[in-house]
């Protein structure tokens, strides 16, 4: 028992596991996107959702399409017009 508990290292027992690098170092460096099909009552509505991947500063907006213009404006109007690029 002894012989054992010599080769124990406390420090290996202690070690705290692999840090992730930051994902972002201030605000706006790093924005995730993500689209949400929303089905009810027959219409099918999009959900265009942000966040700020420094703040967790999170954002929604209801698009009627999914297509790229409508993203881009919705973008365009919700984020970057009222944050700033």
């Amino acid at each position: 028992m002894e012989k054992v508990y010599e080769e124990i290292n406390v420090e290996d027992l202690n070690k705290k596991g692999a840090v992730g690098l930051p994902l972002a170092g201030k605000f706006n460096e790093m924005v995730y996107m993500d689209l949400k099909l929303w089905k009810e009552e027959g219409k099918t509505i999009w959900i265009l959702h942000m966040i700020d991947m420094y703040l967790r500063y999170t954002q929604s907006v209801f698009i009627k399409r999914n297509r790229t213009t409508d993203v881009l404006v919705a973008i365009m109007k919700n984020w970057a017009g009222v944050l700033g690029l």
